[in-house]
């Protein structure tokens, strides 16, 4: 199945690895990677972001630009993430949490509350590990 605006997001230098599926209410900035297997809903994605295959994207989602989202990564509804964020794979974003700038967040974690910028989570419930430098 073909995205409707394949034609648009190319000259944005977005890729889309089929079988993706995104949204057309979807806003996809320049230079953005998609995966296959994804599903991108009603969510802002920055430039130059990358995610990995099959993640779940829905419900008013923003991701910041730079950031790095691997594979199989779930973000509920109204989950905000900062700009040069990483999300290793396997996380889930929990409704309405908020990641800060250059946070990290480790694989398979589930993510329950709101991320400060600049540090290190991990586990289930994810906990804060270290800060991140500047």
């Amino acid at each position: 199945m073909r995205n409707q605006f394949d034609e648009r997001w190319k000259a944005k230098g977005v890729m889309v690895t089929e079988p993706s599926r995104v949204t057309v209410d979807a806003m996809i900035g320049s230079g953005v990677e998609i995966g296959p297997f994804c599903e991108v809903g009603p969510a802002i994605i920055g430039n130059n972001v990358k995610i990995g295959p099959a993640c779940f994207i829905f419900g008013k989602v923003s991701i910041g630009g730079d950031s790095d989202i691997g594979p199989r990564v779930t973000f509920e509804s109204e989950s905000k993430v900062g700009q040069g964020v990483t999300v290793g794979a396997s996380a889930t974003i929990l409704r309405g949490v908020k990641i800060g700038d250059r946070a990290v967040i480790g694989a398979g974690s589930i993510v329950t509350k709101d991320v400060p910028p600049g540090e290190t989570w991990a586990g289930n419930p994810a906990q804060k590990l270290d800060k991140r430098r500047k």
